[in-house]
């Protein structure tokens, strides 16, 4: 049993009923940090237990998270998703709790008769996560042209999608790609091509994960492309390997650009007037996926923080898009 950034009344509970329980707790105040660094520790543990054990015994581990860390529960899952594909004698559960007690403690043994693996106890009474399929209607109004939109990873693959995309329903319209590399020949013959369309298109070379840079680049783009209308966090990295080869340091730079670079984004533009803030995210934080462990966590934390954001009333849409496999991505 794990107990991760639990209050203390509720930690103390658990450990005096459950003396063997791991806890996970961070000083370190970036949410986006403390959370890679719990993936790390978790997926060196997992990896050394399984490595010593050597015989496929069925594991068991059960996190218990405090019920309003939506974005640590949603990455929790995605990673042991991930790791189960690898290893299918990993059994896990990831349960959102208010305050548990003792004597709550002892019914942990029980929960296990559950087939799901996201659970929360609320009140005394336990509920299972679940998707629920909707319908959406379609929608293909144009974009006010008042404002700027900005795509980070605009010169990857999906980026250029969306702004190819953009353009092409809203001519006119102002956008702001950033990207990691400097604009070299290519990427001003793309620019160009959308400009051709009428389109009012800047690029800035940026490192999302540098929340100072971020906050001058916003500022920057406010200046010189008015006021911030939207936001589409398309960028990040891969780092994809089994869970026995996988390094501290590819969790961290996985991390640092879907992760932070979400977050850096979020609060650089808290006081713009947005119509919508949208992170990319993969089925791989949903469902798992072989060799992509720490790429599964990280995307199961951009769709839990956008769910808190739009919880917490952030301006505009919040949207977490949670990709399948892109061609051209």
């Amino acid at each position: 049993v794990w107990g991760c950034e639990l209050s203390m009344y509720t930690q103390n509970a658990l450990q005096g009923a459950l003396p063997m329980m791991k806890v996970l707790n961070s000083s370190q105040r970036e949410e986006a940090h403390r959370y890679e660094g719990y993936v790390s520790t978790l997926l060196t543990y997992l990896s050394s237990a399984l490595r010593a054990d050597g015989q496929g015994s069925q594991a068991y581990h059960q996190i218990l998270v405090q019920e309003s860390a939506q974005s640590l529960q949603a990455m929790l899952v995605g990673m042991f998703r991930s790791v189960q594909q690898e290893y299918p004698q990993v059994r896990f559960q990831v349960i959102g709790v208010d305050e548990m007690t003792g004597e709550v403690a002892q019914q942990l043994g029980a929960w296990w008769l559950h087939s799901a693996n996201w659970l929360r106890y609320i009140a005394g009474k336990l509920e299972t996560h679940t998707w629920i399929e909707t319908e959406l209607a379609e929608h293909t109004a144009r974009l006010p042209l008042s404002g700027c939109y900005v795509i980070s990873g605009g010169a990857g693959g999906l980026g250029r999608l969306f702004a190819q995309s953009l353009v092409s329903r809203s001519p006119g319209l102002k956008l702001a790609l950033l990207g990691r590399r400097s604009a070299d020949m290519e990427i001003n013959a793309y620019l160009a091509g959308l400009q051709e369309q009428g389109a009012e298109v800047s690029y800035y070379q940026l490192d999302v994960t540098d929340a100072q840079a971020v906050k001058e680049t916003l500022a920057e783009i406010r200046r010189s492309q008015g006021a911030i209308k939207g936001i589409i966090h398309s960028a990040g990295i891969l780092r994809d390997g089994l869970l026995r080869q996988k390094e501290a340091a590819d969790i961290a730079a996985v991390f640092a650009v879907k992760a932070q670079g979400l977050v850096n984004l979020d609060e650089a533009s808290k006081e713009d007037d947005l119509a919508f803030f949208v992170g990319f995210s993969s089925m791989a934080g949903v469902i798992g996926n072989v060799g992509q462990t720490d790429y599964a966590a990280a995307n199961g934390f951009v769709d839990g923080y956008l769910r808190s954001r739009a919880q917490r009333g952030g301006a505009g849409k919040s949207l977490a898009l949670a990709w399948p496999l892109w061609q051209a991505g």
